[in-house]
């Protein structure tokens, strides 16, 4: 009985190529799903899990954040020209110019108020180190 020798036979040159075509679609499955550098689409980017950005990241166009939960961010929001909110809420703000109010109520940065309508003050209102001016074509009372 004559013994088989996979080095004469024809099952060589199959396995040999079974196995480079295995290598090479690994390696081009690999290379599909890394990118080393940079990626340009003329379509969307989607991502159905977490979406990461761990250089500076540039936007150009509308910024659309929507979502059921609360959205954190870790630093300082800069933004250059208006912003317009439906509803906000912080605990302190800080400012460096001039606060408008709807228009009609401004504060300057040396601490002016200026106002359009009447000033209502619920309370004790103290007037300190200035003087109280009262303009009007109505009757004041004072006491």
């Amino acid at each position: 009985m004559k013994g088989i020798s996979i080095l004469k036979s024809q099952a060589m040159p199959i396995l040999i190529a079974v196995i480079i075509s295995v290598l090479f679609v690994v390696a081009s499955v690999h290379a599909a799903t890394t990118v080393s550098t940079s990626i340009t689409t003329g379509g969307n980017i989607n991502a159905t899990g977490t979406l990461q950005a761990t250089g500076a990241t540039t936007l150009y166009g509308a910024l659309t954040v929507s979502g059921t939960g609360a959205t954190a961010l870790g630093g300082t929001l800069a933004v250059t020209g208006n912003t317009s909110l439906a509803q906000a809420s912080s605990t302190n703000q800080t400012l460096s110019g001039n606060l408008w109010v709807n228009g009609n109520a401004t504060t300057s940065s040396t601490g002016a108020i200026s106002g359009q309508g009447d000033l209502t003050i619920v309370g004790d209102g103290t007037v300190s180190g200035g003087t109280l001016t009262l303009t009007t074509t109505n009757a004041a009372t004072s006491t």
